[in-house]
């Protein structure tokens, strides 16, 4: 038995009575063919079921139209959305998106994006663990484009596309001191990261510019919900206890909730809570979640331009851009219990 073999530019060009030229240029997407005659070939190409030929084409090019992206996890809704942000602007572009994840471990992060690089990719989007040192550096020994997202890293080897971490927390404490609020808790997963560090570092200096009455803490590296609920059950009992809390991201504003639900604990009537990140049912929850939203889409066209610039091959210094979170305010903040009015700030 024999198998029909996939039809070729030359059988397109012999069915729409053009050069092989003619149309290899057509369905190449070159501009050289209009008109009538482009018409011709692209209908020829669809009554023979004419497919690219995806792998000769990257064997000619050199070029694979697949571009890494290492991320710490999906799980967090700001991470999730990135995930699709890039999906969406790679698809426009004609490439595709090889997603791995480093759930934030050294080791991991290095294992998966020398695999990347093993199958040759066209660039690589990075959002880098806490100690990237060894990752970085393989990624240029490969000489693989690449940007690094979201984390601004030691090194000036890369582009980079950040956010305003120090400032977004100047505003998101500021909201709560206006509110009122003196005594503010901000819950971290891991504190060893230099976007953490910059909102602690920004958070605390904003609360000791509102006097002395003002007091920040952080609680950080909870292991799980449960182990989070009983170290905040045991801060919110204390003698002064927090009267707003602050989530570093949307996993932590979940088990916030639920350990406040769990302990009767009413948002905003006896706490306020605020969450960076923006999850999918931060408008489901009664009342509904004060958060920050990332500029995912941003950060992925940012991105994916500066990475589209160096696979052209410009060159240059390393480029460094930093944009803007948006405050999205709910209900979940309020004045705290016995503030009759908001307090200028």
């Amino acid at each position: 038995m024999t198998f029909a073999r996939p039809p070729t530019i030359r059988d397109v060009a012999d069915r729409a009575g053009v050069s092989i030229g003619t149309a290899s240029n057509v369905l190449n997407r070159k501009p050289q063919v209009g008109g009538a005659l482009r018409e011709k070939v692209l209908e020829a190409a669809q009554e023979l079921g004419w497919r690219p030929n995806s792998i000769a084409r990257s064997l000619r090019q050199r070029r694979t139209g697949v571009v890494g992206l290492c991320v710490p996890l999906t799980g967090s809704a700001y991470f999730a959305a990135m995930v699709e942000a890039f999906e969406e602007v790679a698809a426009v572009q004609g490439h595709a998106i090889m997603q791995v994840l480093s759930h934030s471990d050294p080791q991991l992060e290095l294992a998966r994006v020398e695999m990347l690089l093993a199958r040759q990719i066209d660039g690589l989007v990075l959002v880098p663990c806490a100690m990237p040192a060894r990752t970085l550096e393989a990624i240029a020994r490969s000489g693989v484009p690449t940007v690094v997202v979201d984390r601004l890293p030691d090194d000036q080897r890369f582009d980079t596309v950040t956010l305003d971490d120090a400032g977004v927390m100047r505003r998101v404490t500021g909201h709560l001191l206006s509110l009122g609020h003196r005594r503010v808790l901000y819950t971290v997963q891991h504190p060893e990261l230099v976007t953490t560090q910059a909102r602690i570092q920004s958070f605390e200096a904003t609360m000791r510019e509102a006097g002395p009455a003002a007091r920040s803490r952080v609680l950080a590296r909870p292991e799980n919900p449960l182990a989070y609920a009983g170290d905040l059950g045991r801060v919110l009992t204390e003698a002064e206890p927090p009267t707003a809390i602050i989530a570093s991201n949307s996993i932590l504003a979940q088990w916030t909730l639920q350990a406040l639900t769990g302990s009767g604990w009413r948002w905003p009537a006896d706490i306020s809570v605020f969450a960076f990140d923006e999850p999918a049912w931060a408008e489901l929850v009664t009342p509904p979640l004060t958060c920050v939203r990332q500029p995912v889409q941003a950060i992925a066209r940012h991105a994916w331009q500066q990475l589209l610039a160096r696979l052209a091959g410009e060159t240059g210094p390393r480029r460094h851009v930093v944009l803007e979170a948006e405050l999205v305010l709910r209900s979940s903040t309020a004045a705290p219990a016995g503030t009759s009015e908001p307090i200028a700030y």
